[in-house]
């Protein structure tokens, strides 16, 4: 096991946590015109959102425990690859069912984000955990939210299927990058995939930290999806009817949150956590105040 991780292989994973969850909120700013390039009612777009997130859901269930029982570097690497499968099908999608189908394989091998955070903890020196941890979850920030920029403008220039052969070759490209710069990551012989599945089911009623922080992220990821997942459809009708870049442009707004996980992670290293975790949810509900008076106004 290394000592540390570099500075460079901290860019890297953070980079495959950016890329590979794109692939999932892609398609949020340029919904509308996905939806019509592929014949869907409006009332059938919100299959295009789920698709990712059903996949997601399913391989954090069924993918990411594997990360107790294989080599993480090889899964990091496997899963890369089929992302990139999921991509390049939707970016050739003729119709709406196989757009969802490429969504849902995307989404599915998506969690490789969990995998590549699940490989920096465990190569990274104590001292430095925190910080190596919030650097590559800033990358997880930054892909959600700068993808939509990034899809935004694409949608109005190129089409909105460029931004999936895109990060499609990206996929594929920071496949090959791992297997060949970060450390093995090898696990110790014994564990089973069965028991690993099996224990989760025992985590949840005896481990109250494993209890506490789930809920805390079910209710965090609960709320981020309800405000962007359909963002784009009213923004994109009366009284705004903006166009896919404006829309994207809103992603802009939420790079704060890139800064704040890197600098928290610091903070956590210090011995300063749950401050930091209470603070942090005080300011989250705070700010739905302020977003539920937005009605009527930007």
């Amino acid at each position: 096991m290394a000592p540390t991780v570099t500075r460079s292989q901290r860019f890297v994973l953070a980079l495959v946590c950016a890329v590979a969850v794109s692939t999932i909120y892609a398609i949020q700013p340029v919904l509308e015109a996905a939806g019509t390039s592929l014949g869907l009612a409006r009332g059938s777009l919100g299959w295009l959102v789920a698709a990712g997130q059903v996949g997601y859901f399913a391989g954090l269930v069924l993918l990411v425990p594997l990360g107790d029982v294989l080599n993480r570097r090889r899964l990091i690497t496997v899963h890369l690859v089929l992302t990139a499968a999921g991509a390049a099908v939707v970016a050739v999608a003729p119709n709406g069912a196989i757009a969802v189908t490429g969504l849902a394989i995307a989404g599915l091998f998506a969690v490789v984000v969990q995998v590549t955070v699940a490989y920096v903890a465990a190569v990274s020196a104590p001292s430095e955990r925190g910080r190596n941890i919030g650097a590559v979850t800033s990358g997880v920030v930054i892909g959600i939210l700068g993808v939509r920029v990034l899809a935004g403008v694409l949608g109005d220039t190129v089409g909105w299927r460029a931004v999936y052969a895109l990060l499609a070759a990206l996929c594929v490209a920071l496949a090959l990058i791992v297997h060949t710069t970060l450390y093995p990551d090898h696990r110790t012989p014994g564990a089973r995939y069965a028991q690993v599945l099996a224990s989760m089911g025992r985590l949840a009623p005896t481990d109250r930290l494993f209890l506490n922080r789930g809920l805390i992220t079910f209710f965090l990821f609960a709320s981020f999806g309800t405000l962007w997942s359909g963002l784009a459809l009213p923004l994109s009708t009366a009284p705004w009817s903006f166009g896919t870049t404006q829309i994207g442009l809103f992603g802009l707004v939420g790079l704060a949150g890139a800064l704040g996980a890197a600098r928290a992670g610091r903070w956590a290293d210090s011995g300063r956590a749950q401050v930091i975790t209470g603070s942090a949810l005080v300011l989250h509900s705070a700010s739905w105040l302020l977003i539920a008076r937005t009605e009527t106004t930007l």
